[in-house]
C-alpha cells in the first residue's frame, strides 16, 4: 500500500500543476481538492512519509500572491525559480 500511497500523491501534485498551468482551475479550488485526498489518505496511512510531501505542496496554496499572482518565495524553490516541486513530466 505504501507505494500506492506514493503513486498518489505524485500524480496529484502532477495533475494540479496540469490544471493550474493551463489556467482550468484557480488555486482555492486546486487546494480544497488536494486537501481532501489528504484527509482520505491520512485516515488510510496515518504517519505515511510521502503526506508530508503533500501537505508541504498545499501549503504553497496559503501563501500570499504577489503581484503576477505567483506564490512569493518562501527559500525552498529549485535552481530554476519553480516555487514547485519537479514532478514526472510536468515539471
Amino acid at each position: 500500500m505504501d507505494c500506492d500511497i506514493e503513486t498518489l500523491v505524485e500524480r496529484a501534485i502532477v495533475h494540479t500543476l496540469t490544471w493550474l498551468r493551463a489556467a482550468a482551475c484557480d488555486r482555492r479550488v486546486a487546494r480544497a481538492g488536494l486537501e481532501r485526498i489528504l484527509a482520505d489518505l491520512a485516515a488510510r496511512a496515518p504517519g505515511h512519509p510521502a503526506l508530508a510531501r503533500l501537505d508541504d505542496f498545499i501549503a504553497e496554496f496559503r501563501r500570499p500572491l504577489d503581484e503576477e499572482g505567483a506564490s512569493k518565495p518562501t527559500g525552498r524553490t529549485d535552481p530554476s525559480g519553480s516555487l514547485w516541486p519537479k514532478c514526472g513530466n510536468a515539471g
